[in-house]
């Protein structure tokens, strides 16, 4: 999965950027249809000690799954943004298994002559 990083307010360090990637390298054992990650990160205007804002989007084969998440340190943003996407991947898996599920074969379909 490629990452794409976007930091506004603050420069996105290396080690960052290995924190991030590897804990976002986990969802793709759940999703390996993401092609790319959007990491945003951003620091709020209020005050020197501003909450960090981290926003992760993920594209899998034209569904967007979208999570932001707020903290005053810049790994526990990480962790609550990957955790709550890691919840939107499993709705989605279960979404996609159950619409298969309903599925009803093509012999069952077409009547017996």
């Amino acid at each position: 999965m490629e990452l794409i990083f976007r930091g506004k307010h603050l420069t996105i360090s290396d080690e960052f950027r290995d924190y991030a990637g590897e804990r976002l390298g986990r969802l793709t054992r759940y999703l390996p249809a993401v092609g790319h990650a959007i990491v945003d990160v951003r620091r709020e205007a209020k005050g020197s000690d501003g909450r960090f804002v981290v926003q992760v989007t993920l594209n899998a084969n034209g569904t967007f799954l979208r999570a932001e998440e707020r903290s005053f340190e810049l790994r526990a943003a990480v962790d609550a943004t990957v955790e709550a996407l890691s919840q939107q991947v499993k709705r989605f898996k279960e979404k996609k298994l159950y619409r298969s599920e309903r599925r009803v074969s093509k012999e069952e379909r077409l009547p017996v002559a």
